[in-house]
């Protein structure tokens, strides 16, 4: 049986970070399927959920900041990352 894991990303098109069609574009390519939206205030903040199959030895993603908020691994990383 496959096996998932789950990213929560939140959303604040009002502060501009919105995820624009590049970001998801990238989620996708590393493996990141958007499975649901969830928003808030209005539709101005909210929060995307994303899943991807899980790996034979499961590990999240560790940012190279090592910032827990950081996106690194999910394919927006914070500006400590940033290549």
């Amino acid at each position: 049986m496959q096996k998932w894991e789950y990213v929560a990303e939140r959303i604040d098109l009002g502060s501009g970070l919105a995820m624009t069609r590049l970001d998801l574009n990238e989620c996708g390519k590393a493996g990141w399927e958007l499975v649901a939206m969830i928003a808030y205030q209005g539709g101005l903040t909210g929060t995307a959920i994303f899943k991807r199959p899980l790996a034979e030895t499961p590990a999240l993603d560790t940012p190279t900041c090592g910032d827990t908020d950081c996106a690194q691994g999910f394919g927006m990383p914070c500006e400590a990352c940033a290549p």
